[in-house]
């Protein structure tokens, strides 16, 4: 209460109905964007319909029957069709998700995150301390990663992931 007295006192923003609103009564309240485009493109060109809330493999793919061949072979091949695509020639995203529904794997297990942690720069939960370790939850829990997922802002050092980098890197030797 104090500080919503505060905010409205001296900034004019005030909390109505579980949303936040500035002094001309438009909403303020952050809303995580939503993005479609990869299971509307995937509908169109492959006739494929991915619920928006299936969570999307990343970090790799580990198959370990040799049935897993005839998987490779077909996402190998729809993905160099999808290089030639302007709007797609450096993404393999939608060939992975086409392949895996197109095989029935789409309820597979995904690996931990210890053995997979995706750093996600823009998300402000995902954090590195030495002291405590890693995080994905605000330091509600943290753990200690197998791997690391870094795919962009590499080498910035505002970043406390990338410092993480340079602390184990200095630790092992290796920087």
């Amino acid at each position: 209460k104090y500080h919503r007295k505060k905010l409205y006192q001296q900034e004019g923003i005030f909390y109505k109905n579980g949303n936040w609103y500035n002094r001309n009564n438009e909403m303020i309240t952050p809303r995580t964007p939503e993005c479609h485009h990869l299971q509307q493109y995937i509908a169109h060109k492959y006739n494929i319909n991915i619920p928006q809330n299936w969570r999307h493999w990343n970090g790799g793919v580990f198959l370990f029957k040799k049935e897993a061949k005839n998987f490779m072979e077909y996402w190998h091949k729809i993905s160099l069709k999808e290089f030639e695509c302007k709007e797609t020639k450096t993404r393999d995203q939608a060939t992975l998700a086409v392949s895996a529904w197109k095989f029935g794997l789409q309820n597979q297990k995904t690996l931990p995150q210890q053995f997979n942690f995706i750093a996600e720069y823009a998300d402000t939960d995902i954090r590195w301390c030495s002291e405590t370790g890693y995080t994905f939850d605000g330091y509600k829990s943290t753990f200690q990663p197998t791997f690391l997922h870094l795919y962009h802002h590499w080498g910035d050092t505002s970043w406390s992931i990338w410092q993480s980098v340079l602390y184990i890197g200095k630790d092992k030797g290796i920087l």
